[in-house]
């Protein structure tokens, strides 16, 4: 069946034929040709999902692995070719970065279906809808405020690299489909509902053969091919996801529905296995994790591989949220509650810029990233050298949260939950 992707004809592409294509870009009126070269997409650079490393896994994983770096390769050949077909039509030099924004497009109580359909809730919903990239997702920092995209105009507005189209990161593609959700269960018009439709396909697409995300997709490779709990990226997802397979939101029709939910249940059992154990205990969860191994992976510079005060929180209390927890999961949530009991900081206040101050009283309080084996909170410039004191910082002293509060709301909510989900036995 030929499939058609953001208007783009992509048969022979995702089949691995050799025809030239037709292509139709978001705001193009005519029809043109996408070349031959194509259907050849440029091979996978990255590391983390290296031929090598996917021959070395065990031959019934082996095959899907493939499957997945090879879609991904085709797929940005075919954003690629979207973009460069619009350039081209629209006599440009090259391709327009997109209007940026310093803020996340974060979602809104005020996005109910009665102001979806209002002149400014409908203007919104359209410019969120034209940024849609052919591969269904979305980019990040885009200030839709500026108005729809224009032919020729990047999915991404931080560089005039190709990156981060789409993305998993910042609340990308999970926030447009929440709003374009509500929009699509209220509205007669069949664009946005198959915009959703194809959003939520796009992160079903996205996910690994193991369960979890990329922060990036189609891949990057780079750090962002890594499992990414960075930020609550795979959290967000998960969380999406399972209001579509809990019909939230009536434009997803029975399929999307049943193939949402067999997602949440792939990336819970893929959290599980992802938790840090050291010398067989249990602990939490890095920020970032080999899709491969599950073993913690290097994020930015100043990420080095740690357990992670903020984001294992935010995977305990996502894990809490199953209906029907798995001795399993259990088991998990238990361990992450002892660990963060244990790696508390009382009677301490952090200070942006100054790190941590004593203050007697005050609220406990977790480093963002501790040490594996021993659990020593650690810090980073953008150097990447480890560093065990706080006022050693320079480039990276400010602008990142190196402790906070974060699984304060997951152990109160554990102690409720750990009521009726004891430690199996």
């Amino acid at each position: 069946m030929k499939r058609i992707v953001q208007g783009v004809s992509v048969l022979a592409i995702m089949a691995g034929g050799c025809a030239a294509q037709s292509v139709v870009g978001p705001g193009a009126s005519n029809t043109g040709t996408l070349p031959d070269s194509v259907v050849q997409p440029a091979p996978y650079t990255g590391m983390l999902l290296a031929a090598t490393r996917i021959a070395a896994l065990p031959a019934e994983q082996r095959a899907a692995w493939e499957g997945y770096v090879l879609t991904s390769r085709r797929q940005m050949a075919v954003d690629q070719a979207v973009l460069a077909d619009e350039v081209r039509r629209a006599g440009l030099s090259g391709a327009r970065r997109a209007p940026n924004t310093a803020q996340n497009f974060d979602a809104s109580s005020s996005w109910t279906p009665a102001w979806t359909q209002s002149a400014a809730g409908r203007t919104l919903v359209n410019t969120v809808v034209s940024y849609q990239t052919p591969s269904g997702g979305w980019g990040k920092h885009v200030d839709y405020a500026q108005g729809a995209r224009a032919a020729g105009t990047r999915w991404n507005s931080e560089s005039d690299a190709w990156s981060y189209i789409g993305t998993i990161d910042n609340g990308a593609t999970v926030n447009e489909l929440r709003l374009l959700g509500v929009a699509a269960s209220t509205s007669a018009d069949t664009t946005v509902r198959r915009a959703f439709a194809r959003g939520v396909r796009y992160l079903l697409q996205a996910q690994f053969p193991s369960g979890c995300w990329p922060q990036v997709f189609p891949l990057m490779g780079a750090y962002n091919d890594a499992a990414t709990h960075n930020d609550d990226a795979m959290v967000n997802v998960v969380r999406l996801l399972r209001d579509v397979a809990r019909g939230a939101w009536s434009a997803a029709d029975a399929s999307l529905r049943t193939d949402a939910g067999a997602a949440v249940s792939r990336a819970i059992a893929c959290f599980v296995a992802q938790q840090v154990n050291t010398d067989g205990v249990r602990t939490t969860w890095a920020q970032q994790h080999d899709p491969l191994t599950h073993e913690p992976a290097q994020g930015r510079a100043y990420e080095l591989p740690g357990l992670t005060g903020s984001e294992g929180a935010r995977v305990m209390s996502v894990l809490m949220e199953e209906p029907a927890p798995s001795p399993a999961l259990v088991a998990a949530v238990h361990a992450a509650a002892t660990f963060y009991r244990a790696t508390a900081i009382p009677n301490a206040v952090y200070v942006s810029g100054t790190g941590l101050v004593p203050t007697q009283g005050a609220a406990p309080v977790w480093a963002r990233l501790m040490e594996i084996g021993t659990n020593r909170p650690f810090f980073a410039n953008r150097d990447g050298i480890k560093l065990y004191d706080h006022a050693q910082l320079t480039d990276r002293r400010t602008g990142y949260a190196w402790y906070g509060n974060w699984p304060s709301s997951s152990l109160r909510t554990f102690d409720t939950w750990s009521r009726t989900n004891p430690l199996p036995r």
